[in-house]
This record gives C-alpha cells, structure tokens and sequence, in this order.
C-alpha cells in the first residue's frame, strides 16, 4: 500500500531459541489437517501484534491449533508467513484504493482512505515492519504493484483537482505509514492520540500553503536496501 502502505525474516532458528530444524518439526504438526489460510494468517497477526516478528514459530502454531510443522508444509516457512501476511494487507488496501476511484471528489477520498488504513494499522501495527522489512519480497512486490496502480491513479486525480500537493509520490507513502505507525505503537493501549499525527500529516499534504520540498522521494532501490537492512538488524 501506501507506505506504503508498501517488509523481517529470520530463518529456522527464532530469537527466543527456540529452533525448528524443518517442515516436519513441532511433534503433533505431522498429522494435522490443512488450516485455513485464514486462520493462520489470523494467527500470526495476533502474536506477531503482540511480541514482535521475531515471535517464534511455535507460538504461532499454538495460537493457531496446529503444529509447528503444518504451517511449514503450508507457507514453507517463517518469511513466507510473514511475507503472505504483509502481502494480504497491501492486497486489502489496493480494495480500498479501487473502490476510492469510484468517489466523486478525489481529495476527500484520498484522506478518507488514509483514515481507513491508519485505524486499521492501529490494530495491526506490525504489518507495518512486515511491509517495510519485506518490500522486496516477490509476493509483496506483486500486491504492491496491484494496489499501486489504483493508489497512484487516485493521488493524481486529487492533484488534478487541486486538493493534493503535487510533489506528494506513491513513493512517499511508506514514510507516511511508518510515521504514524511508530507513533500508533508508542501510545497506551486504546489511545487515538495518534490521530492528531494523522491531522497533522494529512495536512500537509494540501496543496494550499504548500512549499517546496528539501528532499526527493525514495527510489525503489532505495526502499528495498531500508528492507535489508531491516532483515540484517533483526538477526
């Protein structure tokens, strides 16, 4: 998305020492029937929200009612799970972004669908380290660039209209998210205090009053060296 809203990934060992040596560890995990994707991916959004995405595998799988080694056979391991959930939330704001097209005043329906994805960030902030951890990750690539064509398509029509600033790029977005996203994960549970970062960044983002920016935006390769990057801090 956006980030965009638009990634980490350890391998086998987990940070808590936990090591899982393969599909098939986690005991009982060899005979369990497929899970829903759905309910994995549920799964490890909650214990990831909780503890980080250096949570470890088994905790997933416990959360989940499976083995470790089902949701191995299935995802094929940890960075895949993580890269199928960050992938589903790009997916999930490029919906936003089309149906966004179909407003008739484009400005407004550019800050309406900024709202939307903040609060819904607020209850999933770590996707927002999956997102920028993993923008390089072929299956986030593939959502972003899905949801990039509406997200741009929408930010150029609100700057035709005049309601967007017009050096405000696609690019620009993953900044946007991982500013509000680090404010929503300093503030005491259930606090909406970050929506005045959200006030406050929307209006920036007006054309009216605008001046000239110091700085370009990203380039891609810049966003995926922060991705590494991201990736090497966390082993």
């Amino acid at each position: 998305m956006s980030d965009e809203i638009a990634s980490g990934a350890p391998g086998s060992a987990e940070s808590s020492g936990a090591t899982v040596s393969g599909p098939t560890a986690g005991g009982a995990g060899a005979d369990d029937p497929p899970p829903s994707r759905e309910r994995v991916l549920d799964a490890a959004a909650k214990v990831f929200a909780a503890d980080g995405l250096d949570a470890p595998m088994p905790a997933v799988a416990a959360a989940a009612g499976v083995g470790v080694g089902t949701i191995y056979r299935a995802f094929g391991s940890k960075e895949e799970l993580i890269a199928a959930l960050a992938a589903d939330r790009v997916e999930l704001f490029g919906r936003d972004a089309e149906a966004a097209l179909e407003a008739p005043d484009p400005w407004v329906a550019l800050c309406e669908l900024f709202v939307l994805t903040a609060d819904r960030q607020a209850k999933d902030h770590v996707v927002t380290e999956a997102l920028a951890s993993l923008s390089d990750h072929p299956r986030v690539v593939e959502a972003n660039e899905r949801a990039g064509a509406a997200i741009t398509e929408l930010m150029q029509r609100a700057k035709q209209q005049g309601g967007l600033r017009s050096d405000f790029e696609p690019q620009d977005l993953q900044m946007f998210f991982a500013a509000l996203g680090a404010a929503q994960h300093t503030m005491p549970s259930g606090s909406s205090a970050w929506k005045r970062l959200l006030g406050l960044l929307v209006d920036g983002l007006r054309a009216e009053g605008a001046t000239p920016l110091s700085e370009p935006p990203l380039t891609s390769e810049e966003i995926d060296q922060a991705g590494r990057e991201r990736r090497e801090r966390r082993r």
